[in-house]
């Protein structure tokens, strides 16, 4: 089928209760996303209710991205086929960076491929958080804020290799009260 299709993704139970979908995909109960290929409803993902407040769900390529509770999973949109890949902590938030989808977890940052192939996994990153700077894309370096200790609220930057995954710089650490 390849990347010319046009996804759209929602959420809104309303919107979705309107429609019949060609296919559904269960890997859970109570939250749904509705994807629609070229304005067809093409497939209703059902998951578990979050216990997480961050959960969300993206289309990057040919693949959506659900972030749910400790973990992530990959759809191909293509052959229905997902994979989980576990999150360090929780689920945090997706970025695009260019070419590559970013995942924040409450310790780690991943990077993937639009492929849905991971390209690398930081080391731990933070205790209880990690949140993108988004100004800052030089297209070699990304900036994250990283959660130290959230009682109080400690936290410090750290600038991130876009082709490797290391850690090129750490920021001092700043108390926010």
């Amino acid at each position: 089928m390849g990347n010319n299709n046009l996804f759209h993704l929602t959420d809104d139970l309303q919107t979705i209760s309107e429609y019949s979908f060609a296919h559904t995909v269960e890997l859970g109960s109570d939250k749904k996303y509705g994807i629609w290929r070229d304005d067809v409803p093409y497939v209703l993902i059902e998951v578990d209710r979050a216990w997480n407040p961050f959960d969300d769900a993206y289309v990057f390529g040919n693949r959506v991205y659900v972030g749910n509770n400790d973990k992530l999973i990959i759809l191909d949109l293509d052959t229905l086929d997902c994979k989980n890949v576990a999150c360090e902590m929780y689920f945090g938030y997706f970025y695009e960076y260019e070419d590559l989808l970013l995942v924040a977890t409450g310790m780690k940052l991943m990077c993937f491929h639009k492929n849905g192939e991971l390209k690398w996994q930081t080391e731990t990153l933070a205790v209880d958080g990690v949140t993108f700077d988004n100004g800052s894309r030089d297209g070699k370096t990304i900036k994250v804020s990283c959660c130290m200790d959230p009682c109080p609220a400690m936290w410090c930057d750290k600038i991130v290799s876009v082709e490797t995954g290391e850690v090129l710089y750490v920021g001092e650490v700043e108390r926010f009260e």
